[in-house]
């Protein structure tokens, strides 16, 4: 409409010259005597149209530029169809990201696009500044009342541009989380795999041992490679389990699906080799021990009879008093029974050996003719052995020991009576320790049941969010209740102690172990307690008193005073009132969160007392900080309005 008014305008320019030459010409003409009346009239009344008709169309030539000039410009439509055409394009693709996710390549390609999204995203913010910059140039040549809808319009742009890029950064950090889990996933299945494949093939190819010693010793040391490894991968397996419940909390994507039949069929070879391997090991182990038990058995018996025959067969039969027949009585006792003892392990041998040779002939040869060996010489020093036996007993029977055996009968009498006082005192004793033991176990048993109690009640309150400011009665009686499970506590430490050190010999197996897991549940109940005592909202609270205080900061940054017009200078002062009415209605709620921080801090119930006492300081310097800015910008202000 403008430019249709100005062509329109132009043209009645351009009639300038000929209405002037038409008033000129009516001139000339009523100068005339003879001129009619009516020329004058008429050129006087087409001038006066003329110039109605001009003036008319500057006036509304002016109302169409005061109204473009109230418009935005051109640059604003445009960028705003632009970024309102992204941000429908990006919700649309932000709806679909996380969804079908059904395997690694899936996976990746959202992940791309999630990056190329949020590029896309940051790109575009120029143009949200172009939509302010042009705002803000309409608002220095048209009224407030017509500027305040496009400044509330790049608000709305603003927060949804705003929340399309918080959401699509969350979604790449689901993406990245997935996909580095994925690749965890794939390097621990890959040292599975390989293990198992390995344990495969020695189980399938290695199955039956060979009685070749160096093959025999081959085959062990691979098994027991295998099994050293079992450790590693077992820890693999398990976090291919974390990874797998760790990917089901993405609820909206499908990947678990992939995960799960993969987990599931490792988990079943494992279970399947491990036993193998473990079985096929303990088999090579055992026939290995028994081949080297056996060399040791024979060159034992060996060792044994070539000591026998230089203690007992080389000294010569002479004696000449009755203390050295008695020394010699005694060693070929102790030869007998050696004797004895021997005959009944050169049969086991024997019969281990014979056993060893029918399951593998090649192998149990070198052994049976060792054996014959150690059978011959055995039986020629059981037949010398015989014979000085023989000998001794002629000499014994001469009744040269009479007197030597009847005092070591008085020594040997003297001693059972002896050692039947002590056997006496040492059962009352041992009866006193078992009723302590007793006494022990009963109170050790009811403390635990306690703890047990406190622990199931504790895990409640802690789980259910509930606190000890909540339930200051019941958080008294648990207090009391664990002061005095440490007092029995200790005292049955004491009673322990001395029970050890009495009887030493005495295993303090069961006692012991049972009091250790008592002292680990007591430690495990007392810090449940100091959690219990921490208020449990208190991290919320003190995180919502920090977005308050920060959004203070950031509102009070837009407050910056560049014109001292009255009107803005109002609307600045309205701001700042604003902002210092919320740093009022905060205040309560900061001093109370500070307070509570620092009795935390004080009593170790947090993880890290250091990095809240950091940030209960910052909390404080912060509010400090943002109320001291608040009143001098306000005094600012007024004095400038004064």
């Amino acid at each position: 409409m403008k430019d249709s008014t100005k062509l329109r305008l132009a043209k009645l320019s351009d009639l300038h010259s000929e209405v002037e030459y038409l008033r000129s010409k009516a001139t000339s003409l009523g100068s005339q005597p003879t001129a009619p009346v009516f020329i004058e009239a008429s050129v006087n009344n087409i001038t006066t149209y003329y110039d109605r008709a001009k003036n008319q169309m500057e006036r509304e030539l002016q109302q169409f530029q005061e109204a473009l000039d109230h418009q935005p410009s051109q640059k604003y439509l445009d960028t705003r169809r632009l970024l309102k055409e992204t941000i429908v394009e990006c919700q649309h693709k932000l709806q679909s990201q996380l969804t079908g996710l059904c395997d690694p390549a899936t996976v990746e390609l959202a992940l791309q696009q999630a990056k190329v999204l949020l590029q896309t995203l940051d790109a575009h913010k120029v143009h949200l500044d172009t939509m302010y910059t042009e705002t803000r140039l309409l608002e220095k040549r048209a009224p407030e009342d017509k500027t305040a809808a496009y400044m509330n319009e790049c608000r709305d742009m603003e927060e949804q541009w705003s929340k399309l890029k918080s959401i699509c950064a969350d979604h790449l950090c689901i993406l990245e989380d997935i996909t580095s889990r994925l690749r965890e996933f794939e390097d621990n299945s890959k040292s599975v795999q390989k293990w198992m494949n390995e344990a495969k093939d020695f189980v399938l190819n290695r199955h039956t041992a060979s009685e070749d010693p160096e093959a025999l010793q081959g085959q062990l040391d691979q098994c027991m490679a295998l099994v050293n490894d079992m450790e590693v991968v077992e820890g693999c397996l398990n976090k291919l389990s974390d990874v797998e419940t760790a990917l089901k909390s993405h609820s909206d994507t499908l990947i678990h699906t992939w995960v799960l039949p993969r987990l599931a069929d490792q988990q079943a070879q494992w279970e399947l080799l491990n036993k193998q391997v473990i079985h096929q090991m303990n088999r090579l182990s055992e026939s290995q021990e028994k081949a080297v038990n056996l060399k040791k058995d024979l060159a034992e018996m060996r060792e044994w009879m070539m000591q026998a025959e230089e203690e007992y067969l080389e000294r010569d039969f002479e004696y000449k008093s009755p203390e050295e027949l008695e020394n010699a009585v005694e060693e070929m006792k102790r030869a007998k029974e050696d004797v004895l003892q021997k005959e009944v392990r050169v049969k086991i041998l024997k019969d281990n050996i014979k056993a060893m040779a029918a399951k593998g002939p090649a192998g149990g040869q070198d052994l049976t003719m060792e054996l014959k060996e150690v059978l011959d010489n055995y039986q020629l020093l059981c037949n010398r052995m015989r014979g000085k036996c023989h000998t001794l007993e002629t000499l014994i029977d001469g009744g040269i020991l009479d007197d030597i055996i009847s005092e070591k009968l008085e020594v040997f009498n003297a001693r059972y009576e002896e050692l039947s006082h002590l056997a006496v005192a040492r059962q009352i004793t041992l009866e006193q320790h078992l009723q302590t033991l007793r006494e022990s176990d009963h109170m050790l048993q009811t403390l635990q049941e306690s703890l047990e109690e406190l622990d199931k009640q504790l895990t409640t309150y802690l789980t259910d969010r509930v606190d000890a400011l909540r339930m200051p009665q019941e958080a008294q009686k648990i207090q009391a209740d664990i002061s005095s499970h440490e007092t029995t506590l200790e005292e049955l430490k004491k009673i322990s102690r001395p029970v050890i050190l009495s009887s030493p010999e005495v295993k303090p197996t069961r006692g012991g172990s049972q009091l250790d897991v008592v002292q680990r549940k007591f430690r495990e109940v007392s810090t449940k307690f100091q959690l219990f005592q921490k208020p449990a909202n208190f991290e919320q609270r003190m995180l919502d008193c920090k977005r308050v205080l920060e959004g203070v900061k950031a509102e009070l940054g837009v407050l910056d005073v560049k014109d001292i017009d009255p009107d803005v200078l109002q609307k600045h002062m309205d701001g700042c009132m604003k902002l210092y009415k919320t740093l009022s209605e905060v205040k309560l709620e900061v001093e109370t969160v500070i307070k509570t921080g620092r009795q935390i801090v004080q009593k170790q119930q947090t993880d890290n007392p250091k990095l809240m006492d950091e940030q209960l300081t910052s909390l404080k310097l912060l509010y400090n900080d943002l109320g001291a800015q608040v009143c001098l910008l306000t005094h600012f202000i007024y004095d400038w309005r004064l």
